[in-house]
């Protein structure tokens, strides 16, 4: 029986000399070590925007891991960080399973254990793998070709799954799909459902809506629908990822805005904060709130060619982490790029393993040796 953690913050990660000055180097570029200190913003006001606020106050010291989709080179799909020092090793790297082009959905169970769904290959082949506390390999399933399975989340006796590549939602026992639950009719990819959550004892999905002839990236229908009354939450989302439960509120990412909103029981919406870069990954905490901001896709992964970017000024060319204290409203961030470029989900970790400088080291290097092998 797969149970969720309850809401609770990770536990601190140590500081130690290091932490003003973290260490990483940037995977596909030559072995140059890549500084990247976290950066105190400011203070939310009530509209969600952020103000300057007085004298910068420390990155709050967070363990946590962090899935990344659509990975180059394949294989370095999920990273554990210390959000304060800034270093950080890849997990779940089995080769006896082989190396996977992307981590999307990531659940941290009551056990301690993890979840985390596999892009085992492009093209939608999908698999799920449980982790330990220790975020060694316990369970793994490839579900097959077709499903393009991006989140899952515990429901009844096993997992409930966002199924991208057949518009539905689906019930997961025993590493295979037993029950559809939801379903558009279309049988692929016509709305882009991305996300499940339970919330208030109801299971949710979110999803982009009817796809433009456009494209995805026109795509402003968004919405949260009930999964077994199709009941719609709210609508005229911009592009919707990574709905959490949060109490009297459904959190979610508004990818396409930069926004983090917490929707209420009458689908009422609030914008928490308005950032930048393409929102996904979202991990809630009792005290702190971590937001996932991806790196801009300036190529199609599936066409190959140059993409028109919408409101520029709004995108990163860098995926980073911003942290909302949720009493005070101070907001930091840390960029990531040098981890990976395309976050897709971020849980709390609490694991005995903490990265060190010499994981990161390690790492870094790793990557770019794999880089040049997988060219």
């Amino acid at each position: 029986m797969f149970e969720p953690a309850s809401l609770a913050d990770v536990p601190v990660a140590p500081r130690d000399a290091f932490a003003s000055a973290p260490l990483g180097a940037r995977p596909l570029s030559p072995p140059a070590h890549h500084h990247s200190a976290p950066v105190y913003l400011g203070r939310l006001d009530e509209t969600g925007r952020i103000r300057a606020s007085g004298v910068p106050r420390p990155i709050p010291a967070l363990s946590l891991l962090v899935s990344f989709c659509n990975v180059w080179p394949r294989g370095y799909t999920l990273a554990r960080l210390d959000l304060a020092t800034g270093y950080f090793d890849y997990a779940a790297r089995d080769p006896a399973r082989g190396c996977f082009v992307g981590g999307d959905g990531l659940r941290r169970l009551s056990d301690g254990s993890y979840v985390l769904v596999d892009q085992l290959a492009w093209g939608g082949v999908s698999g799920v793998t449980r982790l330990s506390p220790e975020l060694e390999v316990a369970e793994a399933w490839d579900l097959g070709p077709g499903l393009d399975l991006h989140d899952v989340v515990p429901w009844k006796a096993g997992l409930a799954g966002a199924v991208s590549g057949r518009d539905q939602v689906v019930q997961i026992q025993d590493g295979r799909v037993t029950e559809v639950l939801f379903e558009t009719g279309a049988n692929e990819d016509r709305h882009h459902i991305n996300g499940v959550a339970v919330w208030r004892g109801r299971l949710w999905a979110s999803m982009f809506g009817s796809k433009p002839e456009t494209g995805w990236r026109e795509a402003a229908g968004g919405r949260i629908v009930s999964v077994r009354s199709g009941e719609v939450l709210v609508d005229g989302l911009y592009q919707p990822h990574s709905p959490v439960a949060g109490g009297d509120a459904l959190y979610l990412c508004e990818s396409g805005s930069s926004r983090l909103l917490a929707i209420s029981p009458a689908g009422r919406r609030r914008v928490v904060a308005q950032l930048r870069g393409y929102l996904r990954g979202l991990h809630l905490g009792a005290r702190h709130i971590v937001v996932g901001a991806s790196a801009v896709r300036r190529q199609s992964r599936h066409l190959g060619v140059t993409v028109p970017i919408r409101e520029p000024e709004r995108h990163l060319d860098t995926s980073r982490l911003y942290v909302i204290d949720r009493r005070t409203g101070d907001v930091w961030f840390r960029d990531v790029g040098h981890i990976g470029h395309e976050i897709f989900a971020i849980a709390g970790y609490s694991g005995p393993v903490k990265p060190s400088l010499a994981t990161t080291l390690a790492a870094s290097q790793s990557r770019v040796l794999d880089a040049s092998a997988q060219t």
